[in-house]
């Protein structure tokens, strides 16, 4: 299959909002956060504009993978550049349907865990890396990845992201090591009570030169 990677056009936000909600629908976390319908459509909304937020704010990125064939959307990379000590970070207020109680533990623990792991140390924090289930495990995931990675190598900077569990192995075969656990306890689907132990790893890679 053939597909150019690129940053994506203010236009292609929706679909990319699209892949992320396909590709992270059986994550535990993020229907803990968003557990409702009229949930989804509130994050699938600002998903949306946080694309365009990426295209337009020069200490982020966003890059598209689109099939060449076809010009459809296959995967996306997000990723915020950390030049200073990261203070608290802020976001919009979520309506009531919303789990507020999860996004904003979710948040202050990863800040924490990175905080721990990278110090004042500069790096390429990626956000999100989703990749279409239909075109899942075909190359579009790791050439998205490596091209963050090459950003990052030409600044002399790591690259650090939390990964879930199932996705571990993929980022230690790009090179990433795992440096802290973080974990919460979430409902599962259906619930309001945090019965259920979720886990991610916070990885860094760092080019042989740094």
């Amino acid at each position: 299959m053939e597909f150019s990677i690129a940053p994506p056009t203010p236009s292609r936000a929706g679909e990319i909002a699209e892949v992320h909600l396909q590709a992270m629908n059986d994550n535990l976390l993020l229907h803990a956060q968003f557990p409702s319908d009229e949930a989804l459509g509130f994050l699938r909304a600002w998903l949306t504009k946080d694309t365009v937020d990426h295209l337009e704010n020069p200490s982020q990125g966003v890059l598209l993978a689109k099939k060449d064939e076809t010009g459809e959307t296959l995967g996306f990379v997000k990723w915020t550049m950390h030049r200073e000590p990261e203070g608290k970070e802020e976001h919009e207020e979520l309506p009531d349907v919303c789990r507020a109680i999860y996004v904003d533990s979710y948040i202050e623990l990863t800040a924490k865990v990175r905080k721990e792991v990278m110090g004042t140390e500069p790096y390429y924090h990626v956000t999100f890396l989703c990749t279409s289930p239909e075109y899942a495990a075909r190359g579009v995931g790791s050439r998205l990845l490596r091209s963050v990675m090459s950003l990052a190598e030409a600044e002399g900077t790591a690259v650090v992201l939390e990964s879930t569990m199932g996705a571990v192995a993929f980022y230690q075969k790009l090179g990433f090591e795992i440096r802290q656990g973080l974990d919460m306890m979430l409902p599962p689907r259906g619930s309001d009570v945090p019965t259920e132990l979720y886990e991610e790893r916070c990885m860094v890679w760092k080019a042989d030169k740094l």
